[in-house]
């Protein structure tokens, strides 16, 4: 089982107890096109929306990405409706090291990022704004290994992100324990919120997630639990609950192999009897198109 990178350190957990279910679009259409000659291009195009007491809408949104690649070299050019573009340079020199990628973009971004079997290391700096190191390490072999996220700030000579992270796993996917501190003060050394999160796989079809956090600032506890059901090869079920009142549900389902239906509710029980104007109640549904 490969190494994973420092921001999916525990993607399984934190999609199942974490991930807000509730979409923030109505419908998403994924048009996918990649030719002989290694170029790419993808387009997609979302409708914004969301429905319930925090019901929203705005104008059509979406991105497009065109990526060619020539040997060691890949280039993605990358257009986000309003008006975000990039330019993304990546280089790979496979003839002088396969484990080494940099990575330049036109937003003042210089990455150099080594994969190795037993470590993951990826070291960047970003000019725009802000003149900002940022270090992800991922460490160790089955059965334990662990992760450092750093971001130092050489303007103010201060370090404003100092997250770590460990796991304890099986190597088969099946059960994971992880510990993480996230933080939460960008001026100063702090202790922030400690998550310690249990992934257990029963059987192909059913996963269950519990989770504790510890917001140390605000000397606060939340527990959550959340399942993930795959009732069919077409059809996914997610629930979870927290110790502050949310419960939430999310029901995905194939149609055929280019349309994709999800219907996804939230609600907060502790709010149910308040104003009419109260966040209490919120449902989405998407439909993602894929060609």
């Amino acid at each position: 089982m490969s190494l994973p990178i420092y921001k999916d350190f525990s993607k399984t957990q934190d999609d199942l107890a974490n991930k807000f279910y509730c979409h923030s679009r109505i419908a998403e259409l994924n048009f996918k096109v990649k030719s002989e000659d290694n170029t790419e291009v993808n387009v997609k195009l979302h409708q914004p929306g969301q429905f319930g007491a925090n019901s929203t809408s705005s104008n059509l949104g979406g991105e497009s990405t065109l990526k060619y690649k020539y040997d060691d070299l890949t280039i993605e050019a990358k257009t986000k409706l309003p008006s975000v573009h990039s330019l993304k340079l990546e280089v790979t020199p496979k003839k002088f090291n396969k484990d080494l990628k940099l990575t330049l973009n036109n937003t003042g971004a210089v990455a150099v990022e080594y994969k190795h079997k037993k470590a993951n290391l990826n070291v960047e700096y970003v000019s725009q704004k802000e003149d900002m190191v940022n270090l992800a390490l991922v460490a160790g072999s089955t059965p334990a290994i662990f992760g450092l996220d750093l971001g130092y700030n050489l303007k103010t000579g201060k370090f404003n992100r100092y997250n770590f992270a460990m796991k304890h796993y099986d190597g088969t996917g099946n059960s994971e324990l992880v510990l993480k501190h996230l933080s939460t003060n960008k001026e100063a050394f702090a202790f922030g919120n400690f998550l310690i999160n249990y992934y257990q796989k029963i059987n192909p079809t059913l996963a269950f997630v519990s989770e504790l956090s510890y917001n140390v600032p605000k000397n606060a506890v939340q527990v959550t639990l959340s399942s993930e059901h795959k009732v069919d090869d077409s059809t996914t079920i997610k629930s979870k609950v927290n110790s502050d009142g949310k419960i939430a549900a999310l029901f995905r389902h194939s149609l055929n192999r280019n349309i994709i239906f999800n219907l996804s509710a939230e609600v907060d029980s502790k709010q149910l009897h308040g104003s009419a104007s109260s966040n209490q109640f919120v449902y989405g549904m998407l439909f993602e198109f894929s060609y």
